[in-house]
């Protein structure tokens, strides 16, 4: 087949074979871009019941447009064979993912299974069932999205069925137990299989692992499976209820729609990207592989190499060795030191040498000048040079606080009026004042006039409730009608309050989230529809609680409109634990 041209598909590799058909890469020479063929075996054209089913299978997924469902093309008759012309899926099936990573982080897996879910809610709501959910039959992209695929054995319901009597179409491990006893499939059988995927996808293994497929089936009907927590101990307990409510022997003791499973995980861990780093299945070497082909008969260690006789350390200078000694944490200290002394004795020199200066010279007024900072910041600007150096610059500077009594001349008395200043101060004082800005220093003072006042904090005491079925009613936020689009959200207001022991748990007002099933306008053959589900409410922590209530909906001839205000009573919460304030 591989270089055949049918019709404008170009044939160019084999991508994989299964029990029905092959399916290979073409390029779609008219709009250039690449293609899944698919064709049945050689020796299955002339079986007149896969011929049927491989039809059924172009049928049904014809009628289905969802991003996370496997688009068809187009399908051709050439001669005797039935082609199929799909979405080309960039990316690993996840069964493959599996086989090779084992188990997957809970956020990636739970999100796979939402992705999941969405694909089969679309299918549901067109009337069709699966029938064969299994990592083998979903691809997960590199861009991140879930792929459903493989429609060969899906059915209307309430179509007619394919298979014989005596036979059971499906993969046995991931098979409801109604099923096997030969009832009808239903939404609840593919659910089952998707609460095996679940299952499989957070630990890496299947609820029942027997020898033989007889001891499998009598399993599916009659033991419990493994809990999840048993293989996984860090499992949420709300993920090990959601498997144990979908594993269940009975149909109607599982979700009812693949919409109200979406729910409950997406409590859990909210829809968002995929994590593509699990692509990334290539063990990545250790740094102490690559070590393990050295040799290590020749010593490594290198006081080792250093006792050789001829290695005698040398003597070092005298220069050199004053340097080391400078240069270590005792010459330091020792050089600390010794600054510290040239210091002192510098500032005892100023004070010798500004007494004989006040011998020499009167004092003209009351002086009073704090030399301390100038001292000290000349020090630190002379730090790197000698200390002679030093000791000159603190002998120029103005004497320490001092206060002399005005000496009064009888030929020229001092003059006190404010006309003549000048006289009272000595203009030597006031210059090294204005070049000195040391000496004003506002900034701290500001610091310790404004001292913060420590903040008090009121401690929140918090309790842990338990919410049930708590019912409550709330009503429409906004005005929404059969023109709506499928998928869109929709907001309600809770109009009574949900409390447990005197905890309220969810106010008044709050936030109520629904999302649109299904909406259409009213036309010739049908009438218009509008169906909301409600989707969690509020709490006062912030924190989303699912609700359980039936799908609300409504037909009319010309258009079905749901107005703002409008009050749904008896709404109920699902089954959780939180935390409030109190």
């Amino acid at each position: 087949m591989i270089g055949r041209t049918l019709h404008n598909y170009h044939i160019e590799e084999l991508l994989g074979e299964g029990g029905m058909g092959t399916v290979y890469r073409a390029t779609d020479t008219f709009l250039r871009r690449s293609v899944a063929i698919k064709m049945l075996h050689p020796h299955l054209l002339r079986d007149t019941t896969f011929m049927e089913r491989f039809r059924n299978e172009a049928v049904l997924s014809a009628q289905l447009n969802h991003p996370n469902v496997a688009t068809l093309y187009n399908f051709l008759q050439v001669r005797s064979d039935n082609v199929m012309v799909m979405e080309l899926v960039d990316g690993m099936t996840l069964e493959r993912l599996v086989s090779k990573q084992g188990k997957l982080p809970l956020e990636t897996a739970i999100r796979i299974v939402i992705q999941t879910l969405d694909g089969l809610q679309h299918a549901h709501y067109k009337g069709i069932l699966h029938r064969d959910i299994k990592p083998a039959n979903l691809m997960l992209t590199r861009e991140g999205t879930v792929k459903l695929m493989d429609f060969g054995i899906a059915r209307m319901v309430g179509s007619q069925r394919l298979t014989r009597v005596d036979r059971v179409v499906g993969t046995l491990e991931y098979m409801a137990p109604e099923l096997l006893n030969g009832a009808e499939p239903s939404a609840q059988s593919d659910l089952y299989a998707v609460g095996v995927l679940l299952y499989e996808l957070l630990t890496g293994k299947l609820p029942f692992e027997p020898a033989t497929d007889t001891t499998l089936i009598n399993q599916i009907l009659t033991k419990k499976p493994i809990s999840a927590r048993t293989r996984v101990g860090d499992l949420p307990k709300q993920i090990d209820e959601i498997l144990e409510i979908l594993l269940q022997k009975k149909p109607e003791k599982r979700f009812s729609k693949a919409f109200e499973l979406r729910q409950a995980l997406a409590l859990v861990v909210a829809p968002g990207p995929i994590n593509l780093q699990i692509f990334d299945t290539t063990p990545k070497p250790l740094p102490a592989t690559r070590l393990a082909n050295v040799k290590t008969d020749k010593p490594q260690v290198a006081p080792t190499r250093l006792v050789g006789a001829d290695t005698q350390p040398k003597r070092q200078s005298g220069t050199q060795q004053l340097k080391a000694n400078l240069l270590s944490l005792e010459g330091l200290i020792l050089l600390g030191a010794i600054v510290i002394a040239a210091g002192i004795v510098g500032f005892w020199l100023v004070g010798v040498n500004k007494n004989d200066d006040d011998r020499k010279e009167p004092t003209f007024g009351l002086v009073q000048k704090d030399t301390t900072k100038m001292v000290v910041s000349r020090v630190i600007e002379k730090k790197q040079d000698s200390l002679p150096i030093i000791a000159q610059a603190e002998v120029r500077l103005p004497p320490k606080q001092e206060s002399a009594l005005p000496i009064e001349k009888p030929s020229k008395p001092v003059d006190n009026t404010p006309s003549n200043p000048g006289k009272k101060k000595v203009p030597v004082d006031e210059k090294p004042e204005d070049k000195n800005p040391v000496k004003e220093e506002p900034k701290p003072v500001e610091k310790e006039e404004k001292p913060k006042e420590p903040e008090r904090k009121v401690p929140v005491r918090m309790a842990t409730v338990e919410v049930k079925n708590e019912p409550f009613a709330v009503e429409f936020a906004q005005t929404i009608s059969s023109d709506a689009v499928a998928g869109q959200i929709v907001w309600l207001r809770a109009v009574s309050p949900v409390q447990i022991d005197g905890l309220m748990v969810v106010s008044t007002g709050a936030r109520v989230r629904a999302r649109v099933t299904s909406a259409r306008p009213a036309s010739n053959s049908q009438k218009a529809l509008l169906a909301v589900q409600f989707e969690a409410v509020e709490a006062v922590n912030n924190q989303w609680i699912g609700i359980k209530y039936p799908e609300y909906s409504d037909k009319a001839s010309d258009e079905v409109v749901f107005q703002q205000g409008r009050r749904i009573n008896n709404l109920r919460t699902t089954r959780t634990t939180l935390t409030v304030p109190f």
